[in-house]
């Protein structure tokens, strides 16, 4: 359908997305809206068909609201959060060229206050707009907003298309350290353990993540940082000399009765 909207008329690929947006597709997780963002995408033309255009937008801009997170959970709750991730995304790839589009995922960003739709619209403006100049400044100065979803995103937005950029790393580590948030310095410290692992200081970095990350509170769904630090740890060195006698001390010290647990199962499990 994608070729085919790339070939005809335009006028005739408004008619297949005034069809496609007819449809129910929530059973089908609105496939309908998006398969009809994709063949938009492909049309040369659109001013023929900008009424169907705004009102395809609207359908996908409407999906941002959909569901009620807060009482969700489980399977109801992942289908929630990627059907408006996903929104973004089609909105960003198919409006790139649209000069509000830019404007628009910079507010979803910094206001719109709902965690998900934050950290998306970060990172597809990252990926879509990798090229502008300004991005990667916009980047810089979103590591430091005060806002945790944005700093997540950016963090992630960082790592993954800017590694080389002699101050991504600075910034990952002052994140992966000192970020206020637990989840912000959980990320970054993934970030740092995928891009760098090969480095000589990483093994002393993710120790003393490992035992030196702040102290606080969890739920039981929530991974600790610094049990995020083991994991990479036993993944990356498990044989290493340092690898055990540091699970030992987390399982008789950590201040975290998850993380003791955790690093007592990994020990037996080690010592086997």
């Amino acid at each position: 359908m994608r070729l085919i909207a790339g070939m005809i008329e335009p006028k005739f690929v408004g008619e297949i997305l005034e069809y496609l947006m007819a449809q129910n597709g929530e059973s089908e997780k609105f496939s309908n809206l998006f398969l009809a963002a994709k063949c938009l995408s492909d049309v040369r033309n659109r001013t023929a068909i900008a009424e169907v255009a705004n009102q395809l937008r609207n359908y996908l801009e409407n999906l941002l609201r959909y569901g009620d997170e807060y009482q969700a959970s489980g399977k109801q709750f992942e289908l929630i959060r990627e059907i408006r991730t996903q929104s973004v995304a089609a909105i960003a790839i198919t409006w790139k060229d649209d000069p509000e589009t830019l404007a628009w995922l910079k507010t979803l960003a910094h206001f719109y206050g709902n965690w998900d739709i934050q950290q998306a619209a970060v990172q597809e403006l990252a990926r879509a707009w990798k090229d502008d100049s300004e991005t990667l400044a916009w980047l810089k100065t979103c590591s430091e907003c005060p806002d945790p979803a944005v700093r997540f995103g950016a963090v992630q937005a960082l790592a993954r298309g800017w590694k080389d950029e002699p101050e991504t790393l600075r910034i990952l580590k002052i994140c992966a350290q000192i970020d206020y948030d637990w989840s912000v310095r959980r990320v970054s410290l993934q970030q740092i353990a995928w891009g760098w692992k090969d480095e000589p200081w990483m093994l002393e970095f993710l120790c003393d993540r490992a035992i030196n990350d702040s102290f606080e509170r969890w739920t039981t769904w929530q991974t600790n940082p610094r049990q995020t630090a083991l994991e990479i740890i036993i993944k990356q060195h498990p044989h290493h000399p340092q690898t055990l006698p540091l699970l030992r001390d987390r399982a008789e010290n950590d201040p975290d009765e998850q993380v003791r647990e955790y690093a007592q199962k990994k020990l037996a499990e080690l010592e086997k």
